[in-house]
Parts: C-alpha cells; structure tokens; sequence
C-alpha cells in the first residue's frame, strides 16, 4: 500500500494528553500518515498545542474547530469525515501510538485488502506512563481469532 493512513483525533480537554497523542505521529517509523485534529473544546486548545509542537507548517496536519458542541459521537463522526484516505483510525486524545503503529496497519491493509476493518491490541497506562490493568481489554483477548490468541502476529 503505498498510500497514507489518516490518524483522526477527537478532541475535548487536556491538552497535556492530547500533546503526547500528537507527539506519537511524527514519531512513527512509516511516515505515510496525515493528521487530522476535530477541536471539539471552546477553547481552540488544539491549535495551540499544535503550534507549540511546530507542526503548524507541516502540510500532513490538519486541525479542524467544531463551530457548536456537537458531542462526543458526533465529534468522532465528524473526524471520520475528514479521512480522505482509503485507510483511517481514530486516535483519541489520551492515547499514545506505539512507533510501529502506522507501518502495521499500512501492511494489514496491504495483505488483507478486502477487510472493512482492523485492530490492534493497547497497553493501558496511568497518567505517569506506567502500565495500568483495565477489566475491559483482558476481556477482549477472549474474542480474537483463534490465530492471533495462539500467538501469530498481525
């Protein structure tokens, strides 16, 4: 595949978070990606967090401000609209992507064109960056594919 994967942001508060999500795009190893941020806060926080980064230039990123409160579906909604590449993902404002994340999904694309959709696994983290148990994702290893639970990798 040698287009680009569009990261879509919905964004609402904290902007510390959303400067480390931001951070983990321009750090990826693949860089066909593109940015896109959907401002969903009053306070235009995310172009700011955008310039103090120096990306304001950068003619992959893109930073959108909702003009009423449209909520928190609608906002990823209204990022999705904004993908214009053939492969998107939404990346929330408190995440952060592993280095790899771009390239892994370009080649899932590549190998499994007729798929809808892809995922990958998370590693939950506190607010220090230390690895935190959630309920929810060690439920979620018993629902993949027999292949990936025996240890393949995608």
């Amino acid at each position: 595949m040698t287009e680009p994967i569009t990261l879509a942001i919905p964004y609402y508060r904290g902007p510390d978070y959303l400067r480390t999500a931001i951070e983990s795009v321009p750090a990826q190893e693949d860089e066909h990606w593109q940015l896109i941020v959907c401002d969903h806060s009053e306070r235009d926080e995310a172009r700011g967090v955008i310039e103090a980064l120096g990306l304001s230039s950068e003619p992959r990123v893109r930073c959108v401000q909702n003009p009423s409160n449209l909520g928190m579906v609608g906002n990823w909604n209204t990022c999705l609209d904004f993908v214009e590449t053939p492969l998107g993902s939404l990346l929330h404002a408190d995440d952060v992507l592993e280095p790899n994340y771009v390239q892994t999904m370009r080649e899932l694309a590549a190998t499994y064109p007729g798929a809808a959709a892809f995922f990958c696994g998370a590693r939950v983290i506190d607010a220090e960056g230390f690895e935190h148990f959630s309920f929810a994702d060690w439920i979620k290893r018993f629902y993949l594919p027999r292949a990936a639970s025996a240890g393949a990798e995608f």
